[in-house]
Parts: C-alpha cells; structure tokens; sequence
C-alpha cells in the first residue's frame, strides 16, 4: 500500500510550482524578515496553519458528539471560531 503522503505531496508540489518565487516557505521566510511574525521555523508555521484549518472539518463529527452541541451550519459558532484563531495567531504566533 503507497502512503497517502506519496501521493498527495506530489500534486501539492504542482500547485505551489505555479508561482516559485511566491512559495509558502519563502512567505513566511519574508514575513518573519519583515517583523510581521515571530521567529518561527517555516515547516512548523505550515504545520500550525494547517492543522488549524484541516482538524476542525475532520473532528467535526466527534466535537458535535461529545459536546451533544449541532455547529455545523452554527453561524454563531463560525464566527467565535474565526475570533478564536484570530487570537491564537496574534497571540501566539503573530507579534
């Protein structure tokens, strides 16, 4: 069996190729130069983001389980949501 990763990875190479002098890594290298973010390893930063924007669709199911709460279609809670990352990120990653 081919690890997921062996095949996702080459078609996310693909897209990033588009535009190589606007890759993620160097975003992220440039706003760190800038002052814009803390000091912060380009291969975490990506990490971070993703994980922020992949587990909630991913763990939606188990949340709205045990919670016994429905956000799917919560626009009350998409909001507090995007309020809480927000903070997250100036708080925690972003100066």
């Amino acid at each position: 069996m081919i690890p997921v990763s062996h095949t996702i990875t080459p078609l996310i190479r693909e897209i990033f190729k588009e535009s190589p002098d606007k890759t993620l890594p160097k975003i992220i290298g440039d706003w760190d130069s800038k002052g814009l973010i803390s000091k912060s390893n380009p291969v975490h930063f990506i990490f971070n983001i993703a994980s922020l924007c992949l587990l909630p669709a991913i763990a939606l199911p188990m949340v709205e389980a045990i919670t016994d709460v429905r956000i799917l279609n919560d626009k009350v809670f998409q909001e507090k949501r995007i309020q809480s990352i927000s903070y997250l990120l100036k708080k925690g990653m972003l100066k």
